[in-house]
């Protein structure tokens, strides 16, 4: 089995990458504090502002700490 540990432990951070395709489009990655990717957009944005909104629409709670990480 994988790890477990509760969301809201500031010693296990997750973090959302986002980062250009080849086609210039913005994407993201969920990518857990042990580094396996759990989740990518299925689609590439065209701005960074819209990457980054639908990965907080999908991952901004109370019970999830996170950091964006953007890389060009």
């Amino acid at each position: 089995m994988g790890e477990w540990y509760e969301p809201w432990d500031s010693d296990h951070v997750d973090k959302v990458e986002f980062f250009r395709d080849t086609g210039g489009e913005w994407r993201w990655r969920y990518v857990r504090s042990n580094g396996k990717i759990i989740a990518t957009s299925g689609e590439g944005y065209q701005n960074l502002g819209d990457a980054q909104g639908m990965a907080h629409y999908l991952f901004d709670s109370k019970y999830t700490s996170f950091e964006l990480v953007v890389t060009e």
